[in-house]
């Protein structure tokens, strides 16, 4: 019952997770709109971050051990990694196209964590197999055919990684402190977005519009780099990893409606009937059929 009642718990944190992570991909079309380039928006969002964590819990990270610091620096790589893909992509494609193909990630997870010894059930791979015909629905390939723009290509490398990272996450949550993990993540995405910055978009810098940029930006990185990963960490110490990356998927159907609701997107038939599909495999996911066989 305690194990039933954690994996509750542990889902219903990963179900507030998408809803944020959806509405997120609003507030960075914001940022992007005032002239931010990408490095620059992930350096901003993982100092702050770190900076945060680090004037409010200082004891916790001088206490911190070296396995910690490596596990740390090695989710660092892989989250920031996700999130510099992500956000160039953003640039060549709308935000509920964005969210969608990033949601792609839920076919991976299942095969990553069978790679580290956890098995899929068969209803993960209905469940998949069903995501994937709501990705074609959405994104309307059976009309204009399977061609990817290099918006969606990016967005798809950025989708593997976060596939990796909710693995890895899976695999590490209970061996590190989640405050500790995510000031190692967001400082290893901060510094790495500012020295790409440094070398890529320095000639973007004066275009910034500063005023537009700074509110959605802060709202970003504290509500998507630090709170949301936290909450990830946290949860995924409750719920095992396929049943994380098909709650999480759902981020894109949050992010379709916010699209919707403040103009970004119009509402379509492929849009629900895609997002019904991606909803519908998640169910699949986290039902239980061993009950219907007692």
């Amino acid at each position: 019952m305690l194990a039933n009642r954690e994996r509750l718990v542990g889902n219903s944190l990963l179900w507030f997770v998408a809803a944020i992570w959806g509405g997120s991909y609003v507030l960075m079309k914001m940022v992007t709109n005032a002239k931010m380039p990408a490095g620059m928006i992930n350096g901003w969002r993982g100092l702050v971050a770190a900076g945060f964590i680090a004037l409010l819990f200082p004891k916790k990270l001088r206490h911190m051990s070296s396995h910690s610091v490596k596990v740390g620096l090695i989710g660092g790589v892989i989250t920031y990694v996700a999130f510099q893909f992500g956000t160039i992509g953003l640039y060549y494609t709308t935000p509920a196209n964005n969210a969608f193909l990033t949601a792609t990630y839920v076919a991976m997870v299942p095969f990553l964590a069978w790679l580290n010894h956890q098995r899929p059930r068969k209803q993960d791979f209905s469940s998949v197999v069903i995501a994937i015909i709501g990705m074609v629905i959405l994104t309307n390939l059976a009309r204009t055919g399977f061609v990817l723009r290099l918006g969606d290509l990016l967005v798809l490398v950025s989708a593997f990684f976060y596939a990796l990272q909710i693995v890895y996450y899976a695999s590490t949550a209970t061996t590190v402190s989640p405050w500790v993990m995510v000031f190692w993540v967001s400082l290893v995405q901060g510094l790495g977005g500012v020295v790409y910055s440094l070398l890529f978009e320095r000639q973007a810098w004066p275009r910034i519009e500063w005023q537009a940029a700074l509110p959605p930006l802060l709202a970003v990185a504290l509500l998507v780099t630090l709170m949301t990963q936290l909450l990830q960490i946290y949860a995924q110490r409750l719920t095992n990893a396929t049943a994380a990356g098909m709650i999480m998927m759902t981020e894109s159907l949050f992010s379709s409606l916010f699209s919707v609701l403040l103009g970004f997107d119009h509402l379509t038939w492929s849009l629900v009937i895609g997002g019904g599909l991606l909803l519908l495999a998640n169910l699949i996911s986290q039902f239980d059929f061993s009950r219907l066989t007692h």
